[in-house]
């Protein structure tokens, strides 16, 4: 079985395995045609764990028992990505003495006072808020991203935190397709396009491909791993991937040592990064952001970069350095810059990078498709019945 034909099955078995009220129609059908395409048997399923990435079966969360008439809460915080709400509520409001409510971001100190669960999204939830929480048994990210969460302030009031991988979630698919649209978005010239459109010019202007491209991908996890079967099936010429777990490793195709899923033709931990970057025509950031990675895009990084270039972010914006990002542009050592999120978010529709003919900036939404947020709605509402019900969590991924 070929690598791309594996991850196709597992990104299939992971939704079609669920009940049919989570997930649409279309993306339903969608995953039937890939289930078939690769033989897989209708009904088939991973389990909880799946591979790379999937969430281990985690101990059961402590909590206080309802008091008469009292409700089970549920909190989503802010108003962004709106759906995560939406699904979510659907089907928690099915559930008996249940409560699921929204509110801004500044009203989360006061209104986390009595919630038993909280899915803080893009809301900051510091060691004051997290304070404030009298029965908070869980924080869980719509998702993977935590760098708002005060991990240690949770941890030392006993409260569990954790967030959903994005490897069987159709996330990651999502993810995926997104860092491919943008560097598409950029190779042929999406700008320019719509110029010749207006301006009423045809066979302008002239665009690259993918195809016959190198690639690489720095953080080579579930995004990582759906991008680089998908680029396999472009024709790229030569693909490297850094992973934080590999540190101090490092592996070509042929050297009689694959990487475990025979995509990438070089792999290697950070220290190998440095290497890589001038080989590389298309670089796609996929990794976590923490304290190692904040600005590591930085003058020293776009300088080991080709200056034909283009740099794609699915990842988080604080991986970039905004003043080496603007300067390498300025000074065209970077052919191209295509961004889902940004160093501040929402971007300063102002922002002048905005107007600079080889930058595509998307609105944070690489992860934010029908089939992810079905999928990840129907996690979150497991997860808070298994938070209410003391049971084993088995559908998230805990971090303290």
């Amino acid at each position: 079985m070929s690598p791309a034909t594996s991850f196709l099955r597992q990104a299939a078995r992971s939704v079609l395995a669920r009940p049919a009220n989570a997930t649409s129609a279309a993306a339903t059908s969608a995953l039937r045609g890939i289930a078939t395409a690769t033989g897989m048997a209708p009904g088939s399923s991973l389990g909880a764990g799946g591979e790379a990435g999937g969430a281990e079966p985690a101990t059961a969360v402590a909590s206080q028992p309802l008091a008469e008439g009292e409700k089970f809460k549920v909190l989503f915080c802010g108003d962004e990505f709106p759906e995560a709400y939406t699904y979510s509520a659907e089907l928690l409001h099915q559930e008996p003495n249940m409560e699921v409510s929204w509110h801004p971001r500044g009203e989360i100190p006061r209104r986390i006072r009595d919630c038993h669960v909280v899915v803080p999204r893009m809301t900051r939830l510091d060691a004051g808020t997290i304070a404030e929480a009298s029965k908070l048994q869980l924080i869980v990210q719509f998702g993977v991203g935590l760098e708002g969460v005060d991990v240690a302030a949770a941890t030392e009031r006993g409260i569990r935190v954790g967030r959903i991988p994005s490897a069987d979630t159709g996330n990651a698919v999502s993810c995926a397709e997104h860092a491919i649209y943008l560097a598409l978005a950029l190779l042929r010239k999406q700008k320019g396009m719509q110029e010749s459109v207006q301006q009423q010019r045809l066979g302008q202007p002239i665009g690259q491909t993918i195809f016959g491209k190198s690639a690489l991908i720095v953080g080579y996890g579930g995004i990582g791993k759906a991008l680089a079967a998908r680029l396999r099936a472009f024709g790229v010429t030569w693909m490297g991937g850094v992973r934080k777990g590999w540190a101090g490793a490092h592996g070509r195709k042929g050297e009689g040592k694959d990487e475990p899923d025979g995509l990438l033709d070089e792999w290697g931990g950070p220290e190998s990064l440095q290497g890589m970057l001038p080989v590389a025509d298309l670089v796609f950031l996929c990794c976590q952001q923490t304290t190692e990675t904040i600005g590591m895009v930085d003058a020293g990084f776009l300088t080991a970069m080709k200056k034909s270039a283009i740099l794609i972010n699915v990842a988080r914006g604080g991986l970039l350095h905004y003043p080496s990002i603007h300067q390498a542009l300025e000074s065209v050592s970077l052919a191209g810059l295509g961004i889902d999120v940004a160093w501040q978010e929402p971007i300063d529709p102002l922002e002048p990078l905005l107007k600079h003919p080889n930058v595509i900036v998307t609105p944070h939404i690489a992860g934010v498709t029908e089939v992810s947020y079905r999928r990840m709605a129907q996690i979150i509402h497991q997860t808070v019945l298994q938070v209410r019900n003391e049971e084993t969590l088995t559908h998230v991924e805990l971090v303290n």
